[in-house]
């Protein structure tokens, strides 16, 4: 039986190869074919970032649906902070988070995170966001929670799925880079802390770095959580201190 599509490789030496009847995806790079950004869900194999390709917008859309970041931030990236105007006020620690982004795989090799922590509004979770974007576009995996939503998952998940919720438990635990944002905002009934405490300890002893907001200050941190789990992320994250007015508007 002959093959009804027929498959050749274009000989400009792309990534791409050409489809016969299919129309091209992204028509501002002049090359008709399968976008390999589209078969392997990397973004970084395209040279054309700003084109306004719809496959390339739509992977990049998969991509942070997947690790957690919805629409609310998935316009958090550096390139974008920086076009806005990065706030005076935060520009030193913007500048310390992108050079822990910048070096970001020797950091997640070594199991080095970042601590984010101070006054509500000063950019905390859009950079966190910023930095795990850098992971993603790099075809690298991660994941982004809110403590409320980790909370809610605990309850639901549990009550719904044993199995899902041990699932869900596995990927927090063993995701190459995890982000907790707003550390300190869930409830602090024994057995949710113990949940936290196990969940922190699970990377600390893999190596696995945390990225985490919290508008706690040092002692209000030590007043809620045991002092082990202080300790472990004291020793394993970079803290960085924001102040200022909240820059919402």
């Amino acid at each position: 039986m002959e093959m009804e599509i027929e498959m050749k490789r274009l000989t400009t030496g792309t990534n791409r190869v050409e489809t016969a009847g299919r129309k091209p995806p992204a028509p501002t790079c002049g090359i008709s074919g399968i976008c390999m950004v589209e078969v392997t869900g990397k973004i970084s194999l395209c040279s054309e970032q700003d084109s306004g390709c719809t496959v390339l917008e739509r992977t990049k859309a998969k991509n942070l649906a997947r690790c957690g970041v919805h629409r609310r931030f998935a316009d958090c990236t550096f390139a974008n902070i920086a076009r806005a105007g990065v706030p005076a006020n935060i520009r030193e620690q913007y500048n310390r988070v992108l050079n822990y982004a910048q070096n970001l795989a020797e950091n997640i090799s070594n199991g080095r995170g970042l601590l984010l922590k101070g006054a509500v509004g000063t950019m905390k979770t859009s950079l966190a966001v910023a930095v795990l974007q850098e992971q993603i576009a790099a075809g690298e995996a991660g994941y982004f929670i809110t403590m409320s939503a980790l909370l809610d998952n605990i309850f639901t998940l549990k009550a719904i799925s044993p199995g899902k919720w041990a699932q869900f438990e596995q990927q927090l635990r063993e995701t190459p880079l995890l982000v907790l944002d707003d550390l300190g905002s869930e409830h602090t009934e024994g057995w949710v802390l113990t949940k936290v405490d196990a969940i922190i300890a699970e990377r600390y002893n893999r190596c696995l770095p945390l990225i985490i907001t919290t508008n706690l200050t040092a002692g209000q941190l030590r007043g809620v959580y045991a002092e082990r789990v202080i300790d472990r992320l004291r020793a394993t994250l970079q803290v960085i201190n924001f102040q200022g007015p909240s820059l919402r508007r």
